[in-house]
């Protein structure tokens, strides 16, 4: 006698979504990405400006340090010394009393990459009048593939 099969019995998959867990998901991975984006980069203390990018570049650790000297040089020609607006023919005076403040004797420099020449040549006199000898621009490092030249 033939054997009969048994019908299997039909497999079902219970599938449940919580949708609040998942768009707590996503709101979570974009507020990540939003804050990797825009967290401030080494050496960006003081006035934000759009500093230029550059293949061969080196590590600033010193830029990052309390007492480090940072000169900003915005687009509309304005001068940074830290985060307080300051008059170019103020700047060596204050220069100085920085550098008698701090063990780093070096002035970083972060100027707009929409800058004009004409302001940033008399900042580097200034500060070449108060003896100091090391003079850092402050850049983003380009990535091999970046698109943004």
């Amino acid at each position: 006698m033939l054997k009969k099969h048994r019908r299997a019995a039909p497999l079902i998959c219970k599938f449940d979504l919580n949708s609040f867990s998942t768009v707590m998901v996503f709101v979570a991975f974009f507020l990540l990405v939003i804050g990797m984006n825009y967290a401030p980069m080494p050496g960006q203390r003081g006035v934000s400006v759009d500093i230029p990018q550059a293949n061969a570049s080196q590590p600033m650790p010193d830029a990052d340090r309390e007492d480090a000297i940072v000169i900003a040089i915005a687009r509309d020609g304005k001068i940074y010394l830290g985060s307080d607006h300051v008059e170019p023919h103020t700047l060596p005076r204050l220069i100085c009393n920085r550098l008698a403040d701090t063990s780093v004797r070096k002035v970083f420099l972060k100027v707009d990459r929409r800058a004009k020449c004409g302001v940033v040549n008399p900042v580097l006199a200034d500060i070449r009048a108060t003896g100091t000898e090391h003079i850092c621009f402050v850049v983003e490092r380009r990535y091999w593939g970046s698109s943004v030249y």
